[in-house]
């Protein structure tokens, strides 16, 4: 699946040439139950350095970069994203033992 992920994508070069997940699964004629492995493909593709950007705004897609300032633009938004879920961490973290406070926890025998 990786290559034909690979070769799909070779031919959405640019933001405005984004495709979304759905249209990848029907071009690689996969079903609403195969997302998760389409996913997970993407994401070994991505720590490859394969530099699949994504957009959430239309249009929104998967799409390689066609120029520096794109690949630029696509690591800041990933960058935002990685830092906003960092935050979340950092959340659970301080908050998360404030929410099971009351909670009594197991012994392990």
């Amino acid at each position: 699946m990786k290559d034909r992920v690979r070769h799909i994508l070779e031919r959405h070069q640019g933001r405005q040439s984004a495709i979304t997940r759905r249209e990848l699964r029907r071009l690689l004629e996969l079903d609403i139950k195969e997302d998760r492995q389409l996913r997970l493909t993407i994401a070994e593709l991505r720590a490859e350095g394969f530099p699949i950007l994504f957009s959430t705004s239309t249009p929104a897609g998967y799409y390689l970069p066609e120029s520096l300032k794109e690949l630029k633009e696509g690591m800041d938004k990933m960058r935002s994203y990685v830092i906003n879920e960092c935050i979340v961490l950092r959340n659970y973290k301080v908050l998360g033992r404030q929410y099971l406070a009351g909670e009594k926890q197991g012994v392990l025998i």
